[in-house]
């Protein structure tokens, strides 16, 4: 007898996306990819879950209406959260008759918009317990960071993560060393994805005008997009301004301050030397559509990351990989595991003096062409990545 396989249809299914990033704040690879899935059919909801009870007063929380409200933002439905539905694992009754009250709001709108199956689309493992209130439902677990490297983490989550890796239909991952168990189940329904880029955006920063704030910036400029935070070996820019005060380093991005420096002190102490550099410029977060210009106004675009497998980092896969080689820019990096393939185009350092000698050669051409950076980013775009999620809805 012949087996049948179902296939899940855009048509009657509704994703239901968890993750802990704002929808309107710094683009990640959540928005690339849901919003494009979203513009080929699927209907997406987006959702940060519930706020906690210790969420009273915030300012989140006092921004917010008192029921759940939808925003329709770059085709995908958001979630507004509820100042009145609020979550307290604490007491267990009350947090599921919370979680409860969210699926019903979710299994309505499935309903109301004529879907059949509601996919659950998770992020992060602390969503794993709206997952019971969903019994019928597929869910393909999104793996993005290292999470169980990550500062915060602990016994509960790492419980969370473990049921989710168990149960999860389907596990995406952006590399092999974020996840934390691989036995034959898991390998059996993995797929590793990378990040991917916005080829049209990036590519056309050549043709946009030197924003005026880097303008008035001497060149050589050495640039980094993305996040501040203890990911970057500053400390190690520090060095390299101290030997090359006529280079410009520009930081585009927010900067994460722990609290204490005993949280990260290799971190905090660099953060603090880059300050005291001249030619250190830290000039704040940019919408992402306003990139593209500033990467094409550098010398060169670094990924001056840390590469000690004591953190988070050491399984890092950036953002900023592709759109780095998108704009056409001699790119330099730290010897990460995701960038080794593409040492073609990427100058690829171990130390100080390797970082100085890319930096000077980047300023001169660097390694590969403009064309040759470019084309590796075309074979690497968005559109690529969520033809294959795509591909992994279907399979559910």
């Amino acid at each position: 007898m012949q087996e049948v396989i179902f296939v899940m249809k855009r048509d009657d299914t509704l994703i239901l996306s968890f993750s802990l990033n704002s929808w309107d704040g710094p683009w990640m690879s959540r928005q690339q990819i849901l919003s494009r899935l979203a513009q080929k059919g699927w209907t997406i909801v987006y959702s940060r879950g519930l706020f906690f009870t210790w969420d009273i007063k915030s300012s989140a929380w006092k921004k917010s209406k008192n029921f759940i409200n939808i925003k329709l933002m770059n085709d995908v439905y958001v979630l507004c959260k509820s100042r009145i539905n609020l979550r307290n694992p604490k007491y267990s009754w009350f947090d599921a008759c919370s979680l409860f009250v969210f699926s019903l709001y979710i299994k309505y709108l499935a309903w109301k918009k004529n879907k059949k199956n509601i996919v659950l689309h998770i992020f992060h493992p602390s969503f794993f317990p709206y997952i019971k209130f969903f019994k019928n439902s597929k869910i393909i677990y999104h793996i993005y960071d290292a999470y169980h490297l990550c500062p915060g983490w602990n016994s509960e989550l790492n419980h969370y993560e473990m049921k989710l890796i168990s149960q999860a239909d389907k596990i995406i991952s952006l590399s092999i060393k974020m996840i934390p168990i691989l036995n034959n189940e898991v390998q059996e329904k993995l797929s590793i994805i990378s990040n991917g880029v916005d080829y049209e955006l990036f590519s056309a920063g050549l043709f946009n005008d030197c924003p005026e704030e880097l303008s008035v910036i001497k060149s050589p400029r050495i640039g980094y997009v993305g996040s501040i935070n203890s990911k970057l070996d500053l400390q190690l820019v520090a060095e390299i301004c101290e030997q090359k005060p006529e280079w410009n380093w520009i930081f585009l991005g927010r900067i994460t301050e722990p609290i204490e420096r005993s949280v990260d002190p290799y971190y905090i102490d660099g953060l603090a030397k880059c300050r005291q550099c001249r030619n250190v410029h830290f000039l704040g977060e940019r919408h992402h559509e306003m990139l593209p210009a500033y990467m094409a106004h550098m010398d060169v675009n670094a990924m001056c990351y840390r590469t000690t497998e004591d953190g988070w980092w050491a399984a890092i896969s950036p953002l900023k990989l592709h759109e780095y080689l998108a704009v056409g820019k001699p790119v330099i990096s730290s010897s990460i595991d995701a960038v080794m393939k593409y040492n073609d185009v990427i100058d690829i350092c171990q130390s100080l003096n390797d970082w100085i000698t890319a930096i000077d050669n980047g300023i001169k051409g660097g390694v590969g062409s403009k064309k040759m950076r470019q084309i590796r980013a075309l074979l690497n775009s968005w559109d690529d990545r969520v033809s294959k999620i795509e591909k992994i809805y279907e399979e559910l």
